[in-house]
């Protein structure tokens, strides 16, 4: 029984300092204001364009435009002939309208032109902040998508990336982008790693989101690490009663909302229907698929305008799902085993945000809890199969303040965020279980697995921990140069190595007719506590106060021309948590005592490669659209005895997405996916564990030398969609990985676990 505590400073005392300062900059604005949008020349919206009204060089009042790109400006009757609007931003050319004339033309949306510059007597144009750098995913790119997959809701099947990975099936929302586990943001709050449903897909349907922001190769210091998917919800101020509903053969989803001058509301409800139906369907297969059973979820939103400068919003969702079946007979248990996965979430966050001359105020604090089970154990008590009881819950505050400040040239942003888990619980009763999660690669028993069945065979902790970062990043233009640069400071509460120094650095630039160019590097430090199904958790937690923080050091060249963007980079992990044995706790007796198997931070991983992607709209013909990419990585990961290669790594990876619209009624569409065969590490011989020099480096090395060392066959699969629309219903029928016929995801002990053969979906959209 291990048991650990940690004592903690109050943060209530902080909580009520930030909130303050908050505060001290709202004010009330005066009854008379103009509301407006600002946006590209594409109809995308600009957020963080300058907005200021003057009276010959004297700036009255001004704020930062919102996410949506939105804007209200107060002002007196008295300054409406002899007002001026001006509207700018970074990389476009600044808007200069009479506040009499917005007035009397009802004007509400101001679209800002792309910036010429001159070079050699050349006038080119330079591209907006936002570029084909950072996949921006918009509502229709998440609906269409969603329904080539298994769940038709799922937003992640959006993300199609050269570097994105996904662990498991490919249907698999558990993405990571070069051994990086991105971390997902809900309207700008941090909720976490992996926000899914027995990692085939996200809590959040596609249904309830405005669009997707997915950073792969490097973020600003605002982020945390060098992946992140931000996920944005409408802010329906001013809008009818609207929504829609969604049932497949999987799944039916509701979502609704509404919005008038002074709040919004939007909900969804989304419950699983493929429990109930397989009581009706007899479906015979020679393959075994196990997608979603029995899953709930409900999320909330709102916000209130508090006056013509202040926005205090709300999110909140709560999930709940229940996954139980029973795995077939095999060699090694002829009797098959039963399977038990529950897990539950709980969150709710409060948004205020401010407008003060060129600063913006923005403060949240968010609160979660959350707790998983998951049950493993044969159909009888045979001694040498697996058997888990594993039970983890937690509950934590996620707190941040960022000040922004917008000027003509150049923007600065800096802020405060932390982490506090006040309790968090493990308890854990197994047997030959090698702690690596339930979609790994290689599902083999650990090399010691009769020492961790002793040393870990029954395990509990509860403690707290404190994480928190602050940053500052500030973003100019200088001869034609877009130049972003931040800093970021990370403290980590419960590990050895406490505190991480980290720099992010960007420059980008237009390069005549060619195209645009960008370098980035930046350094990135995380906690290598994770999730307790993730590999080695418990080994982890129970080491965590002796372990540094896993850093990152990224750099990547981009370079963009008409549909194309060209993509080159190389990555290093160091301080990356290993599981190693210490043949200095096993006695002359031969039996092992506490530390035999421990958890150090001495592992590194070096990824490099490039990629080439592309996205045509009207493709040779007005009514078809593709994209699509083909991308090469290369992985080896530095171990306690040497190199290997990495196991989720896909040297060579290919996609292509498209869509044809025959009329307005009717669209075929789909995407082809092939990738290398991961690398995963085959069974040990039953003599590995007998064996007379087993607790020897010698031996330890010999079978090390075995991991990852086979492949897995080259991945193929064809997903198809069809669509009919007539009026507010569209009716879609999706066959799903068609050509993967025999394509192993998962090596076992007794062979392997196969990813899904031909999967039909149909299902009905219908919005009112």
């Amino acid at each position: 029984m291990i048991y650990s505590t940690r004592i903690l400073p109050d943060i209530k005392g902080c909580l009520l300092i930030l909130f303050a300062l908050l505060l001290s900059g709202i004010i009330i604005g005066e009854t008379n204001n103009i509301r407006g949008t600002v946006t590209d020349p594409d109809g995308q919206p600009i957020a963080g364009s300058s907005v200021m009204l003057c009276v010959n060089d004297s700036i009255l009042n001004g704020q930062a435009t919102d996410i949506e790109g939105r804007f209200t400006i107060d002002f007196a009757d008295s300054l409406a002939e002899l007002a001026v609007l001006k509207i700018s931003a970074i990389g476009y050319e600044s808007g200069f309208y009479s506040l009499a004339s917005v007035l009397e033309n009802n004007r509400h949306d101001f679209s800002l032109a792309v910036r010429a510059v001159e070079l050699s007597s050349v006038k080119v144009a330079t591209r907006p902040t936002t570029t084909k750098f950072e996949r921006h995913i918009n509502r229709s790119q998440i609906i269409k998508s969603g329904r080539t997959g298994i769940v038709p809701t799922n937003p992640i099947s959006a993300i199609k990336q050269p570097q994105v990975i996904r662990q498991g099936s490919s249907f698999s929302s558990k993405i990571r982008v070069s051994g990086t586990n991105p971390r997902y943001y809900l309207n700008g709050i941090d909720i976490g790693q992996d926000p899914n449903h027995y990692g085939i897909f996200t809590i959040l349907p596609g249904s309830a989101l405005d669009n997707i922001m997915f950073y792969g190769q490097g973020t600003s210091a605002r982020l945390g690490q060098p992946g992140a998917v931000e996920l944005t919800t409408p802010r329906a101020f001013n809008s009818e009663f609207s929504g829609s509903f969604d049932f497949s053969l999987v799944e039916a989803t509701g979502t609704a909302q509404y919005g008038s001058d002074n709040y919004f509301f939007l909900t969804s409800i989304r419950k699983s229907v493929l429990d109930k139906l397989v009581n009706y369907l007899d479906v015979e297969s020679d393959r075994q698929t196990l997608p979603p059973t029995n899953f709930r979820d409900i999320f909330a939103s709102g916000g209130w305008r508090l006056g013509n400068r202040t926005l205090l919003s709300h999110d909140q969702y709560h999930s709940n799902d229940y996954l139980s079946y029973r795995s077939d007979a095999t060699a090694s248990n002829p009797e098959g085993i039963n399977i038990f996965q529950h897990t539950a979430e709980n969150y709710y966050n409060l948004n205020l945000k401010s407008f003060h001359g060129s600063w913006m105020h923005n403060f949240s604090l968010a609160y979660s809890d959350g707790e998983e089970r998951y049950i493993s154990s044969p159909q009888s008590s045979t001694i040498d199969v697996m058997q888990v009881n594993l039970e983890g819950s937690r509950k934590n505050f996620i707190t941040g303040l960022t000040e922004s400040l917008v000027k003509d040239n150049y923007r600065m942003e800096f802020g405060l965020q932390m982490d506090y888990t006040f309790d968090r619980e493990i308890n854990l009763t197994q047997q030959n279980w090698n702690f690596n999660s339930i979609d790994a690669v290689s599902d083999q028993p650990y090399l010691y697995q009769q020492e961790l069945n002793q040393l870990y065979g029954s395990y509990s902790a509860k403690d707290k921990e404190t994480n928190g970062a602050g940053f500052v990043t500030w973003q100019t233009e200088w001869q034609g140069f877009d130049i972003e640069n931040g800093i970021r400071v990370e403290y980590f509460g419960n590990l050895k190595d406490r505190r991480a120094l980290l720099h992010r650095h960007k420059i980008s630039r237009q390069i005549g007719n060619l195209g645009r160019a960008e370098i980035f590097y930046g350094t990135f430090a995380e906690n290598p506590a994770g999730p307790l199904l993730e590999a080695y958790q418990v080994i982890i937690h129970d080491y965590l106060e002796t372990l540094s923080p896993t850093r990152s050091r990224l750099l990547s060249v981009k370079f963009e021309t008409g549909p194309l963007v060209f993509s080159f980079f190389a990555k290093k992990i160091t301080d990356l948590t290993l599981i190693v044995p210490d043949f200095n706790y096993v006695s002359q007796s031969g039996e092992v005592s506490d530390g035999f198997i421990s958890a150090q931070s001495i592992g590194k991983v070096h990824f490099y490669g490039g990629d080439i992607s592309f996205e045509i709209d009207r493709f040779f013909s007005t009514s078809f659209d593709i994209s699509g990419f083909y991308g090469y990585s290369h992985a080896g990961k530095n171990t306690l005895t040497g190199e290997v290669l990495y196991d989720l790594n896909a040297e060579h990876a290919i996609n292509l997405t498209g869509s044809y619209h025959f009329s307005n009624m009717f669209e075929i569409g789909g995407d082809f996916n092939f990738r290398s065969g991961y690398h995963y590490t085959p069974y040990y011989d039953n003599s590995a564990w007998l064996a007379d020099d087993r607790y020897s480096l010698e031996f330890y090395q010999e079978f090390a030398e075995q991991e990852n060392s086979v492949c897995f066959p080259d991945h193929v699969s064809f997903n198809l969609r069809l669509e009919y629309t007539s009026g507010p219903a569209t009716i879609f029928l999706t066959l799903s990985n068609i050509t993967n016929a025999a394509n192993p995801i998962i090596s076992t002990r007794d062979g392997y676990i196969y990813d899904a053969g031909i999967m039909p979906t149909m299902g009905v959209h219908y919005s009112f």
